[in-house]
């Protein structure tokens, strides 16, 4: 579980940067 919360926390850090 923790590997798949921060596999999802880099996504969603990366999703946000590319829309910023």
């Amino acid at each position: 579980m923790r590997c798949w919360a921060e596999s999802t926390r880099v996504v969603v850090r990366k999703h946000q940067f590319k829309v910023t």
